[in-house]
């Protein structure tokens, strides 16, 4: 089903809502919104990279049939260790 509505006729506009639900939750919500300013970044724009590539990542799981919903904790496991790595990276500090 999911794989169908993001290649559909709806599929851009589906993306862009997901995508920007996904933002508004990572720097509005989660415990990640204050760690996303660091390196002079807004908040916004660090939590819509993060959301973005959230998406894309799910969007491959959906495309190859490795996310199922018997495995839904699996996958929250998952993107939460990917969303911590990245937002406690400093990025100043990476040679």
């Amino acid at each position: 089903f999911y794989a169908r509505v993001l290649r559909g006729p709806g599929g851009y506009e589906t993306q862009t809502a997901a995508i920007g639900f996904l933002t508004d939750r990572i720097a509005n919500v989660s415990p990640l919104g204050p760690f996303l300013t660091r390196g002079g970044t807004s908040a916004q724009e660090a939590a819509t990279f993060l959301a973005a590539g959230v998406f894309w990542l799910i969007a491959g799981w959906i495309d190859s049939g490795s996310a199922n919903p018997d495995t839904i904790d699996d996958i929250t496991t998952r993107l939460t260790a990917l969303l911590l790595s990245a937002a406690m990276t400093d990025m100043r500090n990476v040679q």
